[in-house]
């Protein structure tokens, strides 16, 4: 049987089921929950016919982040009187609304911290669900967790799904040394709303024993972070990396680095370090908004907002706690990235689509992005560029454009996937890789060359394709084997949410062999899935191994002599 057909099948299969499975009656369409805070009122919704999901959406799960808790650790939410509405989603973080082409549109405000939870609406008596939490991308400048709708998942699966806010810009991520402002406080809030998980998800019908993060782009490398984070300790215990991890160059910087943020206090007139946490906290949340400059990041400048090791819930880089295996207790690893992950930042070298790229345009992208928090020696850059350079026509506009596709594919994404699949695997934890390869008509970002972008893996995830939603116009214009694409990434997520296995001994599924570091295997997601050995493996030993030997190399020992020399006479 082809794998195609394969597809077809389980449309099938999946389609019998909703239009076939009887639904017992619910005694309301807007069921109630007790929680220890109190009561709390969903609502019932229909996917599908015969298909029903309910949701709780807009539960706040801590107190609003401002005042005195504006640039502080979140507090738990307060309990509250009589029941709780939880039946529309509450406002998102404070945001520009400059990117996502009119998805961001919506109440924005500092009362943003809220989770949503999709749950089908008949479970078994004395059982409990996987829970899957969604941790949104957005290069933690912007998004929301109601951008993703997670009732097809959880309905068509039977499992839990919950999505989340967490503070973004510089409302989360603002630190500057010598102050009060620490940073972290996005990723913190996100710990707190898997303590709200752990907590209560018992009521909803959940196993909170049996709860799996995952996460895309920012998403993505949150949730690899949480492994790192003594502070998350016991809250999960399986996760899936989405295009993004916690050892990509721009994720996390120590606090040296953070300095270049104290520019954004000048502009708000907050400049006196001893009053600085006060002044900010006095400011409207527009006036912060502003100061931040989207327009600086969407020119991939280096005021992106970055996780630090702040020895709280990183207590070092990423790459250092990894490779000494210093992490949480972990069942089961999932890591992935698309294709052609680098398309999305092909504005960068190609800004405007009227005016053809140039090799400086490209030179001069790549000396202002690319070792973000990082330090790279001249002869690095020089090999990077070599290594990424069409020496029979480099001037070529669709060459400039494919090597960047590629520069940034492997070493932000592909490269760092494998870093983590060895390093997990070598541990003995059950760890599974895969790549998304289809080249999906619907795209999150525009089609300068052909490839599989940043996302588009991610409304098959959350079943787009059989449920009309934000991304696209009509649910039908997907094509059936698309949809049964949809439908078997469903299930691979959710069974590594429940069993720790993607297949596990599914016959409509590829079987996907967990990974190992001798052969390397991972799954290559298509209309026609495949198992693959070792992925893009020069250009992955050119950035995991040969790289960082280079990157050691001292070019100038001599000028570093004369540096310490004049330091310590400075010192006398």
């Amino acid at each position: 049987m082809t794998h195609a057909i394969k597809y077809l099948f389980v449309l099938s299969h999946v389609s019998s089921l909703i239009l076939s499975e009887g639904v017992k009656e619910s005694s309301t369409n807007f069921p109630v929950i007790e929680l220890e805070a109190g009561q709390v009122r969903g609502k019932r919704d229909s996917v599908a016919k015969g298909q029903d999901i309910d949701l709780f959406i807009g539960i706040p799960y801590a107190q609003p982040p401002t005042g005195e808790l504006r640039f502080a650790a979140p507090q738990p939410a307060k309990p509250w009187k009589g029941i709780l509405n939880a039946t529309e989603y509450g406002a998102q973080c404070p945001q520009e609304e400059t990117i996502g082409r009119g998805i961001l549109a919506g109440t924005k405000s500092e009362d943003c911290l809220f989770l949503n939870i999709y749950r089908p609406a008949i479970i078994k008596e004395n059982t409990t669900l996987a829970v899957m939490v969604w941790i949104h991308g957005g290069g933690l400048y912007h998004g929301s967790g109601s951008l993703y709708d997670g009732s097809v998942l959880a309905s068509y699966n039977d499992v839990i799904v919950v999505t989340i806010n967490y503070r973004l810009g510089l409302l989360g991520f603002l630190t500057i040394p010598g102050t009060e402002l620490t940073g972290n406080y996005g990723m913190l809030d996100q710990v707190m709303a898997l303590k709200w998980v752990k907590e209560n998800i018992r009521s909803f019908g959940g196993n909170p024993d049996q709860v799996t993060l995952f996460g895309n782009s920012a998403g993505g490398s949150s949730t690899d972070l949480h492994i790192l984070s003594p502070l998350s300790k016991g809250l999960f215990q399986k996760t899936i990396a989405q295009s993004g991890f916690a050892t990509t160059a721009y994720v996390t910087v120590s606090s040296k680095h953070s300095r270049r943020y104290a520019h954004f206090a000048d502009k708000l007139n907050c400049k006196d370090k001893k009053q600085m946490l006060s002044c900010l906290r006095s400011v409207t949340v527009e006036e912060i908004t502003k100061a931040q400059g989207i327009c600086d990041y969407l020119k991939l400048g280096s005021h992106l907002p970055v996780q630090i090791v702040d020895g709280v819930f990183l207590p070092d880089k990423p790459s250092v706690l990894l490779s000494q295996g210093r992490f949480n207790p972990i069942e089961a690893v999932m890591f992935g990235a698309n294709k052609d992950e680098g398309v999305s930042k092909l504005h960068g070298v190609h800004p405007d689509p009227n005016v053809p790229p140039s090799r400086d345009s490209f030179l001069k992208t790549f000396n202002s992005i690319f070792f973000m928090g990082e330090e790279a020696n001249d002869i690095t850059k020089d090999a990077i560029l070599y290594k990424y350079t069409n020496h029979t026509e480099p001037d070529s506009k669709e060459n400039l454009l494919k090597n960047w596709r590629d520069l940034i594919t492997d070493s932000w994404y592909i490269s760092r996937a494998v870093f983590s699949a060895q390093n997990y695997a070598k541990a003995g934890i059950k760890t599974y890789l895969y790549r998304f390869s289809h080249n999906s008509k619907y795209s999150t970002y525009p089609q300068p060359i052909p490839g599989v972008y940043h996302f588009d893996e991610v409304q098959y995830i959350f079943g787009v394709p059989w449920k009309h939603n934000t991304y696209v116009s009509k649910a039908t214009s997907y094509t059936d084997v698309e949809r049964g694409l949809s439908a078997s990434m469903m299930r691979l997520w959710a069974n590594f949410a429940k069993y720790g296995n993607p297949s596990n001994l599914d016959n409509d599924l590829t079987p996907w062999p967990k990974y190992n570091t001798d052969s390397q295997e991972y799954l290559d997601i298509d209309l026609e899935p495949s198992i693959k050995r070792k992925i893009r493996a020069d250009h992955v030993a050119f950035w995991n191994d040969f790289v960082p030997k280079l990157n050691n190399f001292d070019c100038h020992p001599d000028k570093k002599k004369d540096k310490n020399a004049a330091r310590q006479r400075q010192e006398l």
